[in-house]
């Protein structure tokens, strides 16, 4: 594996074609609005295992039980369990895209284990999980981060109009920004995990920690893993403890106070 390099490798930028930034926006090849934001690269490796495309809108690192930091000051838009993902992390970041002014959210999946809860504040490279292989979409050990500025977590509201490529954020770890068309690189393997993603990305198979930490961990699993996957869902978890929407949306704003 490639261990991150000290310092910032100098850029020498040329503009040139108009390109897409694979978020619906335009701009001149060389031109990178994001690189000023200076986020910290977010675990101990920058190898990739599969990159960013139309039909999966982050970014695989290839680690495994490593530490997973957060790139910027923010808040704790919501962690919990999902599905397809595992356990996750959403932070909002303190940073406003230049295109739509919303604060940019950054999306860590698979997760080993995490160290935040929905609602805490969080800063610039603060320990907040450690990477991992949890929930159905997913082949092997890695972490699947992506961001949006769309100012969601819920996988049913992004997309590829609202996503940007992370390499963005980074161009010193990769190459510098170039704007350049998106390649697929789409095995028949991730084909199938796609599918399963796209099956169980909406909210009714989100699970945020104000509901698993209501019943324990360890109950939240032992239901789980008790449930076929099409069974996995908030409604048929909320009935089973006898969790009322009223007592959901109290335990949520409860977090985020």
């Amino acid at each position: 594996m490639r261990k991150i390099r000290a310092g910032i490798l100098g850029l020498a930028l040329a503009v040139s074609a108009v390109v897409s930034a694979g978020n619906g926006t335009a701009y001149a090849e060389g031109i990178n609005p994001y690189d000023d934001f200076n986020w910290r690269w977010v675990t101990t490796d920058t190898e990739l295992s599969r990159g960013y495309s139309k039909s999966h809108k982050g970014m695989d690192i290839a680690v495994n039980k490593e530490p997973v930091y957060s790139p910027q000051k923010g808040t704790v838009l919501s962690a919990g369990y999902w599905t397809s993902a595992g356990n996750y992390v959403a932070i909002e970041t303190r940073d406003k895209d230049p295109d739509t002014n919303t604060k940019l959210v950054i999306r860590f999946l698979h997760l080993k284990s995490k160290s935040v809860s929905t609602g805490d504040s969080v800063s610039k490279g603060e320990e907040i999980a450690v990477s991992g292989n949890t929930g159905t979409d997913t082949t092997g050990p890695h972490l699947h981060i992506d961001i949006n500025n769309e100012g969601e977590y819920d996988g049913t509201y992004i997309n590829y109009s609202n996503t940007i490529d992370p390499k963005y954020f980074w161009p010193h770890y990769f190459d510098g920004p170039t704007f350049a068309l998106h390649e697929e690189h789409q095995t028949e393997e991730h084909q199938t995990e796609d599918e399963l993603l796209r099956k169980f990305d909406s909210a009714e198979y989100f699970f945020e920690d104000t509901l698993i930490n209501y019943v324990g961990e360890e109950e939240f699993m032992k239901w789980i893993n008790s449930q076929p996957l099409e069974d996995q869902t908030v409604p048929n978890f909320k009935k089973a403890f006898n969790i009322s929407d009223e007592k959901e949306k109290k335990l949520m704003q409860q977090a985020r106070e």
